[in-house]
């Protein structure tokens, strides 16, 4: 059984923490050439990283403190409840498919699963504050878009976790299961 709240399990959450936000601050200042609002998401490297290695209550600390920090950070506190229910359900569908159905399916294939949820979970908030269904299409550039990003992300994420040598993770907890990475 897993540690939940060990000194090292909390330090690794807190640098993932620290990356992830800085990659999305990152990512905000670039901007979104293809769909308004539109962007790669690559900070959720981290979030499929701490899927991985510690699992869904990690991650989805991760995922909310990088939400609430990043809007705060990059003034954009509006976008708030639209990418926190997103990422939070994408977050939980990642989890999902990482512990039933992995290695049946990729990491990147959930990587890409993940990316889509959130932008169709993002779209459907942002009908649903409006009250106006025009926003429905741009869904399916919106779904491209989150195939693209979540190709990306679940790439770098394979590779982080297959390039690194296991003994960089293992200090976390002992007896690891790596199998299924």
């Amino acid at each position: 059984m897993k540690e939940r709240f060990s000194v090292k399990r909390i330090a690794f959450l807190g640098i993932t923490i620290a990356l992830a936000l800085v990659m999305y601050v990152i990512e905000n200042l670039i901007p979104s050439f293809w769909v308004p609002g539109a962007k790669l998401g690559l900070s959720n490297i981290f979030t499929l990283i701490v899927i991985i290695i510690l699992g869904l209550p990690e991650a989805l600390v991760l995922v909310i403190v990088r939400t609430a920090l990043g809007c705060l950070i990059t003034g954009n506190v509006s976008a708030l409840p639209y990418s926190m229910i997103s990422g939070v359900v994408a977050c939980i569908i990642g989890w999902i498919l990482f512990t039933f159905l992995v290695p049946k399916i990729s990491i990147i294939a959930c990587s890409v699963c993940m990316a889509i949820v959130h932008n169709i979970i993002q779209t459907l908030i942002f009908c649903l504050i409006t009250m106006s269904l025009e926003t429905i299409n741009i869904l399916p550039y919106l779904v491209l878009l989150g195939v693209l990003s979540g190709l990306i992300v679940g790439i770098v994420s394979y590779l982080l976790i297959n390039k690194v040598p296991i003994s960089v993770f293992e200090w976390l907890y002992k007896n690891k299961k790596t199998s299924k990475i």
